[in-house]
């Protein structure tokens, strides 16, 4: 390989591990399809560049462009037919929000014997 097409391949790997990492810590849940759609673009240039080209369009067409637009169609879908549902942008704050909402709520009293300060 040369040394352009070597700088090409790490800049392209460079983009697949940063549009990972916006996948897993986005918050919002259409950037991390995106994201996750630019990775598998991303992938598939570089397939392109050591020179596999059938892999390259195979992971263009169902990898980027069918898994997208299959996640964002099912996303509407939920949002369609779940109209009262929250779609929170972090899924750990909406897990942290059914716990709370489903959970009683408990009053801590003192033990028998345990100083209470305040």
């Amino acid at each position: 390989m040369s040394d352009l097409t070597s700088l090409m391949a790490l800049l392209l790997a460079l983009a697949i591990l940063g549009a990972a990492l916006v996948t897993i810590l986005g918050r919002s849940l259409p950037i991390a399809i995106l994201a996750s759609g630019l990775v598998s673009l991303c992938a598939s240039v570089l397939f392109l560049i050591l020179a596999a080209p059938d892999v390259a369009m195979t992971e263009a067409a169902i990898g980027s462009a069918l898994t997208t637009f299959l996640f964002f169609f099912i996303l509407g879908r939920m949002r369609r037919e779940l109209p009262d549902a929250e779609f929170d942008d972090d899924p750990a704050t909406a897990a942290m929000g059914a716990k709370a909402a489903s959970a009683p709520t408990v009053e801590e009293t003192p033990a028998p014997g345990a100083k209470v300060h305040g």
